[in-house]
């Protein structure tokens, strides 16, 4: 067999056929049986391979058609009527008819007996836009009788016997350039297309396209097969395989053993074994039957930490509290970047939320009760473990739960009683109270205060890039901060913060916070050492249930690379210059919180002109809808939408007003509960 495998086919008698750059391979269970030229094959590289009715085997080649019939091959040339150019596909229709895709001719019918250049009345033959002039790549006949076909430039034509019709990018098709058809069994059409633009699936009404934003593993789609599961799979033109069950997306790749990452042909043998043609040969695979498991590492509850190996309810969690649960996945085959979680809270969500590769689960409790956690695990073969669960009792702090509670309505009953004698007492606790709340009002000010007095009046001047950032406090002041720190390396910094605590404790909070950092900053590290000194300084000095979330990305302005660290703060989003949007996703526990806690960092990441980096904190991504407050606007894809949208000329300025009029569209008139703050970096 010849390494370079254009296609792969499975006829109906269980036999696997490979069309390669050397000519046609055949397995039949033991072993592989080649034809080339020398056996009667019209020319050695194969492009398409196709079994009609009768039994026959067709093959596209280089050079015009052969056809076997289990004994001789048969050629097909121009003395027959058929262009003497690459056939790149075949395939037989309801009727009969055997139609014929070539590289620079179109289309070709035939019937039995003679091959016509198919030319129905009305359409241009040497037109650029018809379907004539193109390359076509691949044709199929859908299931209510319709017959599409590929094209290289134009899109795809959908003929009904009668007419053509014409889909492109105009009409929501993700390329004009396209690979591949092929029908799920739920009666989807999918298109693989080239250029970066990934697959397009087709209801009979309008496309819905995915890429690697949404989980496919690389954007040029070659090859698409849907396996006896109904599990369907894509190969890509350098990424390896992607595999999609509806819900969630996984791929394969040489790091699993795949022979090549340009995968051109998918087939399922009978035996439940898949052959994937490649550009350095054939790999069968067996995918993994067995589950993984899944278990929940630990409980993070502002400053306790609890190990859960051996727990299966954490109680005495109070409300407005930031949980976060651990998690990992035991599971020795799948790559662990390549590890899914599902999760969900039984009570607050109806449904299991979106897969994702992060090993943590943030969660504020906002009422007193008792919820269940669950989390299940995803391996590379979309096998899903069974739920592993953890219940949470969270409790009204202890300064509002009724032992305390109801002896002080109680002693305030008998005080109301003596009012009547004691008159003047009221008068002065009335009195008492004015000055309270006007202490209280000039405290949230001078916490205010003290907040905006950490944050940078302007963006600072650093070549190549055009900064800003923003922070809208909630009606009771948190501790939101950023801040634009020089390195002594001649690097940049650029930090967002969050530290827990309202008032005047929470401004306080973060003076210290802010205070370490610029002492830290004097010493040249790394940002993920930065953090782990900062964690070492602020866990001793922080209250208990106290700690700081902090985000550090550093700018190395002269070779445009920036490195991130991450301590608990939502991911940023980049935005390339194509218009791609992507997270950073690195995780790491807040500071101050656990005083073991390490840090990783990102390696060096080359940014280009029209690149752009979004900070925000979990004000942003946790902002609730005011009619359904158990909505969040992190559950919604609208920031990566809106983000994907915005022109590439807008300003960093104008960006950050989008982002937080789009929340504040989202959560309607809901009372704002947490600062938002924003940091938006653009190379320009």
């Amino acid at each position: 067999m010849d390494n370079v495998v254009y296609t792969v086919y499975q006829d109906r008698e269980g036999l696997i056929w490979f069309g390669t750059e050397g000519g046609i391979s055949k397995y039949d269970g033991n072993k592989f049986i080649n034809f080339t030229t020398d056996n009667g094959l019209v020319a050695n590289p194969v492009w398409a391979i196709h079994q009609d009715r009768d039994g026959y085997i067709w093959f596209g080649t280089d050079d015009d058609v052969s056809r076997y019939d289990g004994v001789e091959f048969v050629n097909f040339t121009t003395d027959d009527g058929i262009v003497s150019n690459q056939v790149w596909a075949i395939y037989q229709d309801q009727d009969g008819y055997i139609w014929f895709g070539t590289s620079s001719s179109g289309i070709y019918r035939y019937d039995g007996v003679k091959f016509v250049n198919y030319t129905p009345w009305g359409m241009e033959r040497n037109s650029a836009t018809s379907i004539f002039y193109n390359s076509v790549t691949s044709i199929y006949q859908d299931r209510e009788g319709y017959l599409w076909f590929a094209t290289s430039r134009t899109g795809i034509y959908r003929y009904d016997g009668v007419e053509f019709v014409n889909f492109t990018t105009d009409d929501g098709l993700a390329s004009n350039s396209v690979r591949v058809i092929y029908q799920d069994r739920d009666g989807y059409i999918w298109f693989g297309t080239r250029g970066g633009n990934g697959v397009s699936r087709y209801d009979g009404e309008k496309f819905v396209n995915f890429t690697t934003h949404d989980g496919l593993i690389e954007n040029d789609v070659a090859s698409i097969y849907q396996d006896q599961e109904g599990f369907l799979w894509f190969g890509t033109h350098s990424g390896g395989i992607s595999r999609y069950d509806g819900t969630s997306w996984t791929s394969l790749d040489t790091r699993d053993g795949l022979i090549n990452n340009h995968v051109l042909g998918i087939s399922q043998g009978t035996d439940g074994e898949f052959w994937f043609g490649t550009l350095e040969g054939v790999t069968q695979y067996n995918p993994n039957r067995v589950p993984p498991s899944v278990r929940i590492v630990s409980v993070q509850s502002d400053k306790t930490s609890t190990q859960t190996s051996s727990l299966e309810t954490i109680k005495g969690i109070p409300t407005d509290t930031r949980v976060t649960i651990q998690y990992s996945s035991i599971d020795f085959k799948t790559e662990k970047e390549k590890r899914q979680y599902q999760v969900r809270i039984k009570e607050i969500d109806p449904d299991w939320r979106k897969p994702t590769r992060s090993d943590t689960f943030n969660i504020n409790f906002g009422k007193p009760g008792t919820y269940t956690f669950e989390v299940v695990a995803i391996d590379r073969d979309l096998n899903y473990s069974a739920p592993t669960s953890l219940t949470l009792t969270v409790v009204l702090p202890w300064f509002q739960n009724g032992w305390i509670l109801y002896p002080s309505g109680g002693a305030i009953t008998v005080l109301l009683l003596f009012c009547g004698v004691l008159a003047y007492r009221y008068y002065h606790q009335r009195h008492q109270v004015l000055v309270y709340q006007q202490e209280a009002v000039a405290e949230l000010n001078d916490a205010r205060e003290t907040q905006m007095g950490l944050i940078p009046q302007t963006a600072p001047e650093v070549p190549g890039f055009e900064i800003a950032g923003k922070c809208v406090s909630a009606r009771t002041v948190s501790g939101d901060f950023f801040d634009y720190v020089p390195l002594n390396n001649g690097e940049f910094a650029v930090v967002l913060a969050d530290v827990t605590g309202k008032g005047m404790k929470g401004a306080m909070n973060a003076a210290l916070s802010s205070g370490a950092l610029h002492s830290v900053a004097k010493l040249e590290m790394s940002p993920s050492e930065m953090l782990w000194v900062l964690n070492q300084n602020l866990y001793p000095r922080f209250q208990r249930y106290t700690n700081c979330a902090m985000a550090i990305l550093t700018i190395d302005p002269t070779n445009k690379t920036i490195k991130y660290a991450n301590a608990g703060i939502p991911y940023p989003i980049i935005k390339r210059s194509e218009g791609d949007v992507e997270e950073i996703a690195i995780d790491g526990l807040p500071l101050g919180a656990f005083k073991s806690s390490e840090y990783d960092e990102t390696p060096p990441m080359e940014l280009k002109s029209g690149n752009t980096i979004i900070l925000f904190s979990d004000g942003i991504t946790e902002a609730a809808q005011r009619d359904n407050p158990d909505q969040l606007y992190m559950e919604t894809d609208r920031l990566t939408r809106l983000i994907k949208g915005l022109d590439k000329t807008i300003n960093a300025e104008a960006m950050i007003d989008a982002i937080i009029d789009d929340v504040r569209h989202f959560s309607g008139d809901a009372q704002q509960n947490d600062d938002m703050t924003i940091v938006v970096i653009k190379v320009i």
